[in-house]
């Protein structure tokens, strides 16, 4: 259940601290301590937004690509404002709770991806998905 994957999302944040410790001798400008692992997606919200033009045309290939690609780009943008955080926040409990509900939601997020990826979604899914992301998009949040 939910508590399960949180407290596994919770035991691999404070593993990844511990081997940040225990590697800390070693250089490395890449990662601080605490960083959570970032998607690295060549894709830009304007790319995102031209695309969002074309959704809902009848074209659910399209739509998916538009639907991962929105997603990929927010879970991306989720996790570089997670690691610009200051190590004194992203160590502290709720920091760590913040980086664990990350990490969760990206495993939660892998069946879909995957089902988008192989352009499997069903179709009253991918409707509902790119009518949101469409939404989303324009940003009218309130329907």
């Amino acid at each position: 259940g939910f508590r399960n994957d949180f407290q596994e999302a919770m035991e691999q944040v404070d593993q990844a601290y511990l081997d940040e410790l225990l590697t800390s001798s070693r250089p490395s400008n890449s990662n601080q301590k605490g960083d959570v692992n970032v998607p690295d997606e060549e894709i830009t919200y304007e790319d995102i937004q031209k695309m969002s033009t074309k959704l809902n045309r009848g074209d659910r290939d399209f739509d998916m690509s538009v639907i991962t690609q929105f997603l990929q780009f927010m879970v991306q943008m989720w996790g570089i404002q997670l690691n610009s955080r200051g190590t004194a926040e992203k160590m502290s409990t709720r920091g760590k709770m913040d980086s664990a509900t990350y990490a969760q939601t990206r495993e939660y997020l892998k069946p879909l991806f995957r089902k988008l990826k192989n352009k499997s979604l069903p179709e009253d899914i991918t409707d509902s998905l790119t009518e949101i992301v469409k939404h989303l998009l324009e940003r009218n949040y309130i329907l």
